[in-house]
């Protein structure tokens, strides 16, 4: 399934009636972001119905569309991609004026949302943290590691790395407690001296 172009209204049924079709997809992302509320039934259908989510070394993912990317089963991205986060902010006639403010609202339905996927406090804040005159957040493989967040990284030759192959922090301390976990419940099994 390709999602491209800005998210505007109506799209998330337009993706639901294709998912409808699809027992399993990849989800290609390249797209501005949009609409919040869209751009979350969006991928909480994605996260639902266990899809992969893409976004190619030639495409560019910001704002809700990295949500649907984060919502993906397996997440892949390019090794070039850059994609680009930032509090979701309404625009309207504030105080007697026309401009432009972070929505507390829609930060915590966004924020709630990436909780109820396992995405780590740190993240979401990260997520939500630059305001509409800021710079976007980046996100690179690189950040991706730092920020816990499991990833395909797909070089320019179309080979894959997987998470495993460059575990997050978070992956690499799971994985340390499940060993020290094992090794003391099965160390007088198989006669291994605790040291």
């Amino acid at each position: 399934i390709y999602l491209t172009g800005p998210i505007e209204a109506g799209d998330d049924d337009k993706f639901y009636d294709l998912a409808e079709l699809a027992p399993s997809a990849n989800v290609h992302l390249n797209s501005p972001g949009g609409l919040v509320g869209e751009g979350l039934s969006i991928a909480a259908e994605v996260a639902i119905r266990g899809y992969n989510t893409w976004v190619n070394n030639d495409a560019s993912c910001a704002s809700m569309c990295s949500i649907i990317w984060m919502s993906g089963y397996h997440r892949f991205m390019g090794e070039d991609t850059v994609i680009r986060v930032h509090a979701a902010y309404e625009t309207g006639e504030f105080k007697g004026g026309s401009s432009t403010r972070v929505s507390g609202s829609a930060n915590a339905k966004i924020g709630a949302f990436l909780n109820e996927i396992g995405t780590p406090y740190e993240t979401i804040s990260y997520f939500t943290s630059a305001r509409p005159e800021d710079d976007l957040n980046p996100i690179t493989p690189s950040h991706a590691l730092w920020l816990g967040i499991d990833t395909h990284v797909v070089k320019r030759d179309g080979s894959v790395i997987s998470p495993l192959e460059r575990p997050t922090p978070r992956r690499v301390a799971d994985q340390v407690t499940t060993l020290f976990g094992v090794a003391g419940s099965c160390a007088k099994f198989l006669d291994i001296s605790p040291a």
